[in-house]
């Protein structure tokens, strides 16, 4: 309930912004101007229905109803409790709806209505107890009736429009019947607690259930409140959709004044109420067009400037339609300070001009690239047109969490040399190196992963921690020859001391090498022992500290594409001579509809087509199948590339004649751009951390995972997307690869409690379908047995 009320009040502010912003924009147009494009088509009465959410505030001042004690058995010990308190009541009320409008500015509504009033009383009395020992202390019980009232009435309220945009003030006055007016009641010690009063344990005594008795069966309300109007043409009629938010103050008193002991009483059903409104117009609204002027066909000049401020949505097509219709011609020229009109907005209202006096019509398709940019060191958006279909893709330098793996591994059987693929820095150099000049990569490749800086960091990090010690454990295979061979881990392990004490200058005091008993094999190693990636893995080095920091993960900067929506417009060319009964567009690949347009009556002049995921999928499925079928091996150099599209725009006028406009093929490319670190494209912030070294084939988190989801569920907002990817290597079988990267996937997501913040979040398991890192290695293997967590999160101004 108070997530409907905070919703309210967040449109109604809104509103009032755009309220703000249209009033600076018609400062430019003529008085004249206004009153036609504000003015609606007819006057004419409309028909609906609504539906609110209600929070009821009633004013109680009674303690028991005379006819019906609540709380007895009463006496000179036990006098009774204090007069009723009311603490909340939330419900819903619903009905229909007729308006009768006068003018644009006033009108009348009636309305039938369902209306609940419930309510929760409550009041406290304290009372002097004994106990076996002859011991007296104050209790306090706790008192409780809880009402369920209905009302059925009508409503009848005035309203007014003193702005063109929907804005409307209301008024007036309710009257209804009580319908329902059953309550329970039920009274419990609350301090101190006791034990049930019955077998079962409850803890309320005196509870009784019934009929309010002696109410006032015809209730007032005195109502008042604000709406406003969204119209969305529906065929030949329009439909309009109506926020709204209302105060109704009770006239009347829900008891009568014989019901309660004092004679006189108090009971007031207040309510707030806030919701929807929808109607739709009694008669058709659609008009007999005039065929004979070119007049109607022209948008002001203002008019094309509003509407290159509002080309983001359909809405816009509406827009453009409607004053077209209303406005006329302006001879003053253009005002050198007036927004920057589309260019082929104004060769489609030039082409439809010339048009006028024969029986064509003609459609011009144009992408709408968006992109962001710096001005003066705000982020803001901006906008182009294209005669290609533009897949955007947003190239995004996101912060990507590394976690150092623990491990570094010797290349084959028996050896104990630091592999070359480690990055070794000559002794004394140690100077030159920073971990902030390392990046991310998806490739585990020597000098670009910063994985093998795996030893610069420990010993970097050393310096600037000089109380942090570094556990060393040398490891085997522990089953070909290397089994049974500590002295083997021992000496692995001093070749990751001595790099650390003759490049980093540690001092061995803080280098503790740790020794295997039995087999060598470390309590942590990859199993069965008997596989050779198994062995490759165990062929390692184990680093550990008891000072965090010295593992804490890498911030790094990655980067990672970011698909948006593409956005195409037709502009729709048609002589105003045509009377046209309906219109469609159709947009086709190959032999395949990938997306129709329809609508009765005249056709906007623009209408944006959003393409959605489903759409580009079947786009791109289309590709595959024609090159399979024609047998080509390199039809396209890239799999993601679109086949050119073709889009026809046809209309059927009144007496049943068709019209079809040229085919217009769209070519389709993708165009990548990228975005600094620094900047904030779409206001996003985009963040991604990975667990790794899960235990076993186990799904179950460790302490240092819980670890690092406090870090996302710290900066996890309600509005924040997060994705959740279960990864893992070529090893193993398939089927059950998969199950446990998404069994991974999901406990990191329940983890986050994600359901309580409201965040939009998605989970995927891909097992070894796709791999992120080259398996043939043992670094490679781990990093991908991991759980990725990107995390965008809308940056608020």
């Amino acid at each position: 309930m108070l997530v409907a009320w905070g919703l309210s009040g967040i449109f109604f502010v809104g509103m009032a912004e755009r309220l703000a912003g249209q009033d600076s924009t018609k400062q430019d147009l003529t008085k004249q101007d206004l009153a036609k494009q504000a003015a609606p088509t007819t006057l004419m009465p409309r028909l609906g229905a609504w539906v609110n959410v209600t929070l009821s505030r009633h004013a109680v001042d009674f303690s028991e109803f005379r006819t019906t004690p609540l709380f007895s058995p009463r006496n000179t010990q036990f006098p009774g409790p204090t007069n009723l308190r009311f603490l909340s009541g939330n419900a819903l009320s619903a009905g229909g709806v007729f308006e009768l409008p006068f003018s644009t500015q006033f009108g009348l509504s009636v309305r039938l209505s369902y209306t609940q009033h419930h309510a929760l009383l409550q009041t406290e009395e304290a009372v002097l107890l004994g106990d076996v020992n002859g011991t007296s202390s104050e209790n306090i019980i706790e008192h409780r009736i809880n009402a369920r009232l209905a009302t059925l009435g009508t409503e009848i309220y005035g309203y007014a429009a003193p702005f063109s945009n929907g804005f409307r003030i209301i008024g007036g006055i309710a009257a209804g019947y009580i319908l329902s007016r059953a309550y329970s009641q039920g009274e419990a010690f609350q301090q101190p607690t006791r034990g049930g009063f019955t077998p079962n344990g409850d803890q309320t005594f005196n509870a009784q259930t019934g009929e309010i008795p002696d109410v006032q069966p015809v209730q007032l309300w005195l109502t008042g409140g604000v709406s406003y109007t969204l119209s969305f043409p529906f065929g030949a009629t329009t439909l309009e959709i109506t926020p709204e938010l209302a105060y109704s103050h009770a006239l009347s008193s829900i008891l009568q004044s014989s019901s309660v002991p004092s004679g006189t009483s108090l009971w007031n059903a207040h309510y707030f109420r806030g919701g929807v409104k929808i109607t739709l117009p009694i008669f058709s609204e659609q008009q007999a067009q005039k065929p004979d002027t070119v007049r109607q066909n022209l948008l002001t000049k203002d008019s094309l400037a509003r509407l290159a401020r509002e080309q983001d949505s359909i809405n816009t097509a509406r827009l453009i339609d409607s004053t077209r219709r209303t406005s006329t011609v302006l001879t003053a020229p253009f005002r050198t300070n007036a927004p920057k009109v589309s260019v082929y907005a104004q060769q489609a209202l030039t082409k439809a001009q010339n048009l006028v006096n024969t029986r064509q019509i003609d459609m011009k398709p144009v992408s709408i690239v968006r992109f962001a940019k710096r001005v003066q060191g705000r982020d803001v958006s901006d906008e182009e047109e294209n005669e290609k279909l533009v897949l955007p893709v947003q190239e995004l330098l996101v912060r990507d969490e590394l976690p150092l793996l623990p491990f570094v591994f010797f290349d084959g059987e028996s050896s104990t040399k630091l592999p070359e693929r480690y990055a070794a820095l000559p002794p004394n150099s140690a100077a030159l190196f920073s971990p902030d000049a390392l990046k991310a990569s998806s490739v585990l490749a020597s000098g670009r992963h910063a994985y093998y800086h795996l030893l610069n960091i420990l010993g970097w990090r050393m310096r600037k921690l000089p109380n942090a010690r570094l556990n060393i454990l040398g490891c085997t295979d522990g089953f070909t020859s290397e089994k049974n061979r500590p002295r083997l881990g021992e000496v692995r392990a001093n070749t990751i001391a001595d790099y650390l004490k003759s490049v980093w200058e540690i001092d061995s005091s803080r280098l503790f090498i740790s020794e295997l008993r039995g087999n060598t094999v470390s309590p942590r190693a990859s199993r069965p022992l008997a596989e050779a990636d198994k062995q490759a893995e165990n062929r390692r080095v184990e680093l550990s500290s008891d000072t965090t920091a010295l593992f804490a993960p890498l911030l790094l900067t990655d980067t990672i594409s970011h698909a948006l929506t593409p956005v195409m417009r037709f502009y729709l060319i048609v002589p105003s001579t045509l009377r046209i009964k309906s219109w469609k567009i159709r947009i086709r690949q190959e032999r395949q509809t990938i997306k129709e347009f329809r609508g009765n009556g005249k056709p906007p002049l623009a209408i944006d087509w959003r393409v959605d995921a489903k759409e580009m999928e079947k786009m791109r499925e289309g590709n595959r199948e024609n090159n399979r079928e024609s047998n080509r091996e390199n039809s396209l150099a890239n799999t993601n590339d679109i086949a050119p599209l073709e889009c026809s725009f046809e209309v059927l006028e009144q007496d049943g004649a068709g019209i079809s406009s040229p085919v217009q093929k769209i070519v389709a490319e993708e165009r990548r751009f990228r975005v600094n670190a620094n900047e904030r494209v779409e206001n996003m912030l985009v963040e991604r951390q990975s667990l790794i070294l899960f235990d076993g084939v186990k799904s179950t988190l460790t302490q240092t995972h819980l670890e690092t989801l406090k870090g996302v569920n710290a900066r996890m907002t309600a509005s924040s997307r997060v994705l959740f990817e279960g990864f893992m290597d070529k090893s193993g079988d398939e089927e059950f690869n998969e199950r446990l990267s998404l069994a991974r996937a999901q406990a990191a997501a329940q983890a986050l409690r994600f359901n309580v913040r409201g965040a939009q979040v998605e989970i995927k398991g891909y097992g070894a379908n796709k791999v992120l890192f080259d398996s043939r290695i043992p670094e490679g293997r781990i990093y991908s047995r991991t759980v990725r967590i990107t995390q965008e999160t809308p940056i608020q101004e």
